[in-house]
């Protein structure tokens, strides 16, 4: 009978048992090493999607700082717009009762008309 020149072993890293050389010292079985150097292969592109997230992440956060800018300038404006009209259409009607013109009050209704649109 032939002597055999592996010995049955158990990894000392995942604990399954694996042939090795007499020969050979290692303790570590090729499924192991393999997926060592899988993982140090993939460090690197771990990193850079980690970065490439918290990119997009603050991307997120800047668009949404931007919404709500925006939304507050749109009502600022919608306030004023409907702000001047109300002060014109006062005008408009201290002027209708100061002259009696009723050319005040077809500008007044026009204006009218206008802040219902805007509402």
């Amino acid at each position: 009978m032939k002597k055999l020149k592996t010995k049955l072993v158990r990894c000392k890293l995942c604990s399954n048992p694996f042939f090795r050389d007499q020969n050979s010292t290692s303790e570590i079985c090729e499924n192991c090493i393999k997926l060592e150097e899988r993982r140090k292969r993939t460090a690197a592109l771990k990193v850079q999607q980690e970065e490439m997230q918290k990119d997009i992440d603050r991307m997120e956060n800047q668009l949404k700082i931007t919404m709500s800018q925006r939304k507050k300038e749109d009502i600022k404006t919608k306030i004023a717009e409907k702000s001047f009209t109300l002060s014109k259409s006062i005008e408009l009607l201290v002027k209708y009762e100061e002259t009696g013109d009723e050319s005040y009050i077809e500008q007044y209704m026009n204006l009218f008309k206008l802040l219902k649109k805007q509402s």
